[in-house]
């Protein structure tokens, strides 16, 4: 079925296509997004210091906080907006290092990876209706979602 974008409303739109949305409502990608948009400058500093500036584990291992920043293997979340997709915004998780703090001695090591956590999503492709240009269309399609990071061995080449 084709809608004019004047006449999508995202919720009935979603309800005609697949039934009730409530489903999404639940999922933590789309959760996280409004409470990411309310402490957007909370953590910036920290979320922002990339592979080579790792934060130090102990402030982070201190902080009474989201378990995202207390892990061995923390992580940071970005709002990820596709226009195209529903829900056009979703909570992206990035690693914030690529090494792990050691549970033992609370300091960085490189012994352990710091990976992405990746969960499927099904979302919506919005389309340009074929010889109707002015009118769109709704396609499901599956992303993967980076919900979180973890620590894992390193690939050991023999």
């Amino acid at each position: 079925r084709c809608f004019h974008l004047k006449d999508i409303n995202e919720e009935s739109m979603i309800d005609q296509i697949l039934g009730p949305s409530g489903l999404w409502k639940q999922s933590s990608s789309v959760v996280l997004v409004e409470e990411i948009e309310k402490k957007q400058n909370a953590f910036e500093q920290m979320s922002n210091l990339g592979e080579d500036h790792c934060p130090n584990p102990e402030m982070y291992l201190s902080l009474k906080t989201d378990y995202n920043y207390r892990s061995l293997s923390p992580w940071s979340y970005r709002i990820d907006f596709d226009e195209n997709r529903y829900p056009a915004k979703l909570a992206f998780a990035e690693c914030l290092c690529s090494g792990c703090i050691d549970a033992k001695s609370k300091k960085w090591t490189n012994n352990m990876n710091s990976v992405v956590l990746e969960q499927s999503m099904m979302v919506l492709r919005r389309k340009v209706c074929p010889y109707r240009q002015k009118l769109f269309k709704f396609d499901i399609d599956y992303i993967k979602v980076p919900v979180g990071c973890t620590c894992v061995l390193p690939n050991v080449e023999q």
